[in-house]
């Protein structure tokens, strides 16, 4: 049987691991999608910062097909609204996986409803409130890293085939 702390450290670095698959993923959209090579600071950028830079790059692609600019028709409005939303849902795996790497092992007693003693352990973040995870919760944040990875890769795909004059739709 395996002992707790070895169950977390696998739950912990999986997580890890699978955020790092989206950060990687922004540096591919840099490149694939706005033709830009990552700057000096790029990599000691947090992924947060990354995750807004390439977010401003939306903004201002989805601006000028607004405001009509010259070349707007070259821009994929679809693709930039589709990014924008991988983006927003990036900012929720930003803010799990900071409570994970940055979070304290507690022993979370659920007095409220009676149950002594303790019920598991669970990661505590003292951030603007104290915020606790349990042991599923990163699992399923874990399928939600995932699944975000695997939708920036479609999206790449996606992308790259519009620009070769595919009617590829994005899911």
């Amino acid at each position: 049987m395996m002992s707790d702390k070895a169950k977390w450290s696998l739950v912990i670095g999986r997580l890890i691991l699978e955020s790092n698959e989206v950060d990687v993923m922004l540096t591919s959209v840099l490149g694939d999608v706005f033709k830009q090579k990552p700057s000096k600071t790029w990599w000691t950028d947090s992924f947060g910062k990354r995750c807004k830079k390439i977010y401003l790059l939306v903004e201002q692609q989805l601006e000028k097909i607004k405001k009509g600019a010259q070349d707007a028709e070259k821009i994929d409005h679809d693709g930039m609204k589709h990014l924008k939303h991988l983006l927003e849902r990036t900012l929720h795996v930003i803010d799990v996986r900071n409570h994970v790497a940055h979070g304290t092992f507690v022993l979370d007693i659920d007095g409220a409803n009676g149950n002594y003693p303790v019920t598991e352990f669970s990661l505590m973040r003292m951030h603007k409130d104290v915020t606790i995870m349990s042991f599923e919760k990163i699992k399923i944040e874990t399928l939600h890293c995932k699944t975000l990875s695997d939708d920036f890769s479609r999206f790449l795909a996606v992308y790259g085939f519009r620009q070769q004059g595919s009617p590829a739709i994005y899911t």
